[in-house]
């Protein structure tokens, strides 16, 4: 046997460099498993213990389907890389496991299934061509995407490299991809018939059995607000994250099963197990303005007590690095080099987790051609991130997606902190909240000590395009905590402003606008080469957007009467920026919230008098 490691090491120093993908969707697998791909040698053991298969029943499988004078498999055909369907369900067949997995072509680009009424796991295969296994993992990889993002109740998957020559198993998980050693499925039946039944086996146990479906809706076991055990319907899925690693988070709209009336949200997500939950945070948060009200969360765990989980095999994995290059000066746009100097393993594990609360809300793009209902949203979240903050929480992933509207105002003295707002609400009611607390931190944490403090603020976390121009630039926060954030804030406007449907080309004006600046240097066609970049454009982008170097002039007339709020917020966080000794964390959001404010009443103003 041999390691898969050794086998992508050794052809990163010969192979060519390879043309960027023609599949963009597979760039992003790669990028999504750069530095979580790992081999176990304990990973074929584990297998075959799993298959338990009795003597007479491995003499039955070898003596039908496996010719012991050509030393391969009857029904594999040497000129054909990979066995027919049928090879496979010949061998579950004999062990007694018929019709429990489906093995299936992992190039075929209709693996998806939208029915899971009746779930069965999919086995992926992959033809494994020649030593360089590179460009078949991530094609495995896609395949393995599309099965875990349409079928939720898989909480992990399992697929086959293979050729005549050589087979290793592939797992993924939220976690990353884990590869078994490699072997050849003809020389060595036996290994091959105990691991393929291994396989088959955890397939079989990859299946979330909390979730049960009735006419292709999920139903969750949860708990009520008030502690009991409850049932949870879905009515429509509000937000799916596409991944094979990450959280994996799916956004809900539900009804409680005894109680249909009652319309909740539910967040099904792969929490890191290193960060905060998320859950926690919000019981402890709720109840403030500007923030979703928690109703209950739970760690999901299968029917023997124990948690889904993403740990598998952990002391034995030994990374494999594979180097994605970003930047075309390196002439690598390509598939991504295995390397075998110094590989590194950033296997992030992570917790199956639910969270309901009670909030359903809108994204802000919904509302542009309303300035009075973004600003405001966008202050009344400004108020909420206060509110996490008070709680004794940092949001630290302030973004577009985690800033909803909500369908109707609420009163704002429906908050128990409303009378300590360090502005009153606009019309005294909240209008929007912010969500989304994965990466929060303990304001407690921060300030513990200086050297730990350093450590933290150092680790930048966010939505890079939202995330401030000096935490691009620095990876750290400077003076303040929360000026960051509210220059979060800055360009979820700017985004919001600038996002108009695209004109011709040609169109006059359009080259030349800022508009069409905030979509190249944001958003360029070949993606960010890195957040030092990003940092530096965004920093440029504020003196245009403050008029220091030439007035910006908008192209879009929505995105005009944005303007004089952008122009002014620019300004001053630039000057914060600058300022030593820099303002407290109070005065950034008392001075962020007048901005703001004034910008709203302006708006009020003007609405006013053309009424009358």
């Amino acid at each position: 046997m041999s390691s898969p490691r050794s086998q992508m090491s050794d052809t990163s120093q010969t192979s060519p460099t390879c043309d960027q993908p023609p599949n963009p969707q597979l760039r992003v697998v790669q990028h999504e498993l750069f530095g979580r791909i790992a081999t176990s040698v304990a990973f074929l053991p584990h297998l075959s213990g799993r298959a338990d298969l009795g003597t007479d029943t491995v003499r039955q499988v070898l003596s039908v389907l496996y010719d012991q004078d050509l030393r391969r498999w009857r029904d594999w055909s040497p000129e054909h890389v990979c066995p027919p369907a049928s090879f496979f369900s010949h061998i579950v067949s004999l062990c007694e496991l018929k019709d429990r997995v489906t093995f299936l072509d992992g190039r075929d680009e209709s693996v998806e299934s939208k029915a899971q009424s009746h779930i069965i796991p999919k086995i992926p295969v992959i033809p494994s061509f020649s030593e360089d296994i590179r460009s078949s993992l991530f094609d495995l990889a896609l395949c393995a995407r599309q099965i875990l993002s349409s079928q939720s109740a898989i909480n992990y998957l399992y697929g086959i490299l293979l050729s005549p020559s050589q087979t290793i198993y592939v797992r993924f998980d939220r976690a990353g991809a884990i590869l078994s050693d490699a072997f050849d499925p003809n020389l060595e039946p036996l290994v091959f018939l105990n691991t393929l039944i291994g396989i088959v086996t955890l397939s079989m146990l990859s299946v979330d059995t909390t979730l049960s479906f009735v006419d292709d809706q999920e139903i969750f076991p949860g708990r009520s607000g008030g502690g009991e055990c409850t049932q949870y319907v879905t009515q429509d899925c509000l937000h799916r994250n596409l991944a094979v690693q990450g959280s994996a988070a799916r956004v809900l709209a539900v009804t409680e099963d005894s109680h249909p009336e009652r319309q909740f949200v539910l967040k099904d997500w792969w929490r890191s197990e290193d960060k905060i939950d998320e859950g926690e945070v919000l019981r402890i948060a709720s109840g403030r303005f500007g923030l979703p009200e928690y109703v209950s969360h739970w760690a999901v765990s299968d029917s023997d007590g124990s948690l889904q989980n993403t740990h598998f095999l952990d002391d034995s994995l030994v990374p494999i690095a594979i180097h994605i290059s970003s930047g075309k000066s390196t002439g690598d746009e390509g598939g991504g080099d295995f390397d075998s100097e110094r590989p590194r393993l950033e296997r992030e594990h992570r917790i199956h987790s639910r969270l309901v609360v009670k909030e359903k809300g809108e994204h802000l793009l919904k509302f542009r051609c309303s300035p009075l209902i973004v600003l405001t949203a966008i202050h009344d979240a400004i108020l909420g991130h206060r509110s996490l903050y008070q709680a004794g929480y940092l949001h630290r992933d302030v973004s577009y997606g985690n800033l909803l509207v909500l369908p109707s105002p609420i009163p704002a003295t429906h908050y128990s902190n409303f009378a300590s707002l360090p502005v009153p609400a606009v019309n005294n009611q909240c209008t929007a909240v912010l969500n989304d607390f994965d990466n929060a931190i303990r304001l407690s944490d921060v300030y513990a000590d200086e050297q730990k403090d350093d450590e933290l603020l150092r680790d930048p976390r966010g939505t890079t395009i939202y995330m401030s121009a000096t935490l691009l630039m620095t990876s750290k926060r400077k003076g303040s905590l929360v000026h960051d954030d509210l220059e979060s804030f800055l360009w979820i406007l700017v985004v919001v402003a600038a996002w108009a449907k695209l004109p011709d080309p040609s169109s006059p004006g359009w080259k030349g606008s800022f508009d069409n600046w905030v979509r190249q240097l944001l958003f360029p066609a070949n993606g960010l080469s890195d957040r030092d970049t990003l940092g530096v454009r965004k920093l440029g982008l504020l003196g245009l957007m403050a008029g220091r170097f030439i007035p910006p002039q908008w192209y879009d007339p929505i995105a005009k009467k944005y303007s004089d709020v952008i122009k002014e917020w620019s300004a001053y966080t630039l000057k914060a920026f600058s300022e030593k000794p820099r303002a407290s964390d109070e005065e950034y959001y008392l001075d962020v919230l007048k901005l703001l404010r004034s910008a709203i009443d302006t708006l009020n103003s003007d609405t006013s008098a053309f009424s009358q």
